[in-house]
């Protein structure tokens, strides 16, 4: 329990200590891999969308846990580590704060 808060704990700080990642982009090449598959299933049947929903997703959360079992396997401290990044990185608090808070400039704007 307490390796989770301290992962959650570190994650928020690297997140609020390096808001800005300057340009760094790392999940650019993911968005084109889904672009890809969007092309090949789009056919406009549910079971076409939960079959590239899994054929996005499924490869990306086995590599994380096959790599998490591997640097567990070496030392607890690779595996908490790369903890930290992951959820840094799925995290983007700094990002998401900003973005949420432009739409709501107009909406208050159209209210008055």
């Amino acid at each position: 329990m307490s390796e989770i808060l301290f992962t959650i704990l570190l994650a928020v700080l690297l997140d609020r200590l390096v808001p800005d990642r300057q340009g760094f982009q790392p999940f650019l090449w993911y968005r084109d891999w889904a672009e890809s598959i969007e092309e090949r299933f789009n056919g406009g049947k549910r079971l076409q969308g939960v079959g590239a929903t899994l054929l996005a997703i499924l490869p990306i959360v086995a590599g994380v846990v096959l790599v998490r079992y591997v640097l567990g396997e070496i030392g607890w401290v690779l595996r908490f580590a790369f903890d930290v990044i992951v959820l840094y990185l799925c995290l983007d608090v700094y990002r998401l704060g900003k973005s949420a808070v432009m739409p709501t400039r107009p909406i208050s704007s159209c209210a008055n």
